[in-house]
Order: C-alpha cells, then sequence, then structure tokens
C-alpha cells in the first residue's frame, strides 16, 4: 500500500497506438443518378453489407493512430495524506513485531529459569529423602543394637522420610508442570510427545501409547 501511495505522488506517463479498419460501401444515392454529367459510380464503392466486410477483411482504408500523455501532480494532498499515513501503519507494524519478538523472547527466558529452578528444588528434594531414609537406618540399628533404648528418634525419622517423599511428590509434579511450560514456549509440545499432524488428520495412530521410560531426575539437564 505504501509503494502505490508513493506511486501517486509521481509524473505519469502513457502512450498509446490504435490501429483500425474501415469500410466504404453503400447504396447509390438517387440524387446522383440524376445529376447530369456526373459519370458513371465506382462499383468497388458500391454494394452491400458484404461488400462493406470484404473491404474491412481486406484493409482497403486503414487507419492508424498514435500519441502519448503526460500528467504531473502538483501539490497533491490526499495522494501525501495517504502515503503518510501508509508510513505510519507500516513504522507500527514494524513496532508491534518487534514487541511481539521480545515478548517470545522473554518467555523462553522467564520459562528456563523457571525449568532450572524446578529442576534444582527436584534434586534438593531427591537428596533430602534420601539423607531421611538413611537417617531412619541408623535409628533402627542404634535401637536394634541397643544404643538407643527410646523409639522417639526411630518414629521421628520415619516420620520426617513421609513428609519428604511428599514433598519430593510434589517438587517432581512442579518440574514436569515447568518443562511442559517450557515446550511450549520454545513451540516443541508436538515434538517432544510424538505427535504428528499428519496422523491426526488421518484419524489414525501409527504407534501404541506409551508412558515416558525416563524420570525426570534420570534424564538430562535441560
Amino acid at each position: 500500500m505504501e509503494k502505490g501511495s508513493k506511486n501517486a505522488l509521481l509524473p505519469g506517463l502513457s502512450a498509446f497506438v490504435d490501429v483500425n479498419n474501415t469500410g466504404l460501401s453503400g447504396p447509390i444515392n438517387p440524387l446522383y443518378t440524376a445529376c447530369p454529367g456526373c459519370g458513371t459510380p465506382d462499383p468497388f464503392f458500391v454494394g452491400g453489407y458484404g461488400n462493406l466486410l470484404g473491404q474491412i477483411f481486406r484493409r482497403n482504408f486503414p487507419n492508424y493512430s498514435a500519441g502519448f500523455s503526460l500528467s504531473i501532480p502538483i501539490r497533491n494532498r490526499v495522494a501525501q495524506a495517504d502515503y503518510v499515513t501508509d508510513q505510519l501503519q507500516r513504522r507500527q507494524t514494524e513496532l508491534q513485531l518487534k514487541r511481539a519478538e521480545n515478548q517470545v523472547r522473554l518467555d523462553v527466558k522467564n520459562a528456563l529459569i523457571n525449568l532450572q529452578q524446578a529442576r534444582a528444588r527436584y534434586e534438593t528434594a531427591v537428596n533430602t529423602r534420601v539423607l531421611a531414609e538413611q537417617t531412619v537406618v541408623a535409628e533402627q540399628n542404634r535401637f536394634n543394637f541397643g544404643e538407643a533404648t527410646d523409639t522417639t528418634l526411630v518414629i521421628q525419622a520415619q516420620r520426617d522420610v513421609v513428609l519428604d517423599q511428599s514433598g519430593e511428590v510434589t517438587a517432581m509434579a512442579n518440574y514436569t508442570h515447568a518443562k511442559i511450560l517450557f515446550d511450549q514456549a520454545i513451540g516443541q509440545t508436538l515434538e517432544v510427545n510424538h505427535i504428528s499432524m499428519d496422523e491426526a488428520v488421518a484419524g489414525q495412530v501409527a504407534r501404541p501409547s506409551s508412558l515416558p521410560a525416563v524420570l525426570p531426575n534420570q534424564g538430562a539437564r535441560p
């Protein structure tokens, strides 16, 4: 649109060439026969519709014309206003595109940070749960070998294991959610989940459904 508006501000030059054929034929005028000394009419020009078409197709009487036209716009306010409006719209579109690119870049960066933090919290929860299980074993051994006579420490250690296991499950759920958001941010949800648009259109799935075989703490770090 901007280019078209700008062209309206430029001079315009147009040229034309015209070629046509005519016919000169018809019946004899009655007044001509009454004219003394006018002579005999030329039979080439005497005839009806068929003779006229013959003259046209034989190009007995061709006409040629050619010319050009030059227009120079002077202070075309409407075209100037349209051109300025198109320029502003183009710049607004460029700013909107740049804003969208920055927003996508920010979303990807935030999703990556959240994923890394969720991964770190999950690994911490796993280590905490492992340490709590080791504490239970240690307290149970102390009680079995008589180093401790009170079962309170054993029960407390077992309670801590249950709490740490619950915290590990929560951390794993948060990590999985962060991974889903990260895949959405970078546009790889379909690829990660092995979803084929061709299969969706065809209504047939070539592979059986299955859960991921690798747990989040066993895979590669993002």
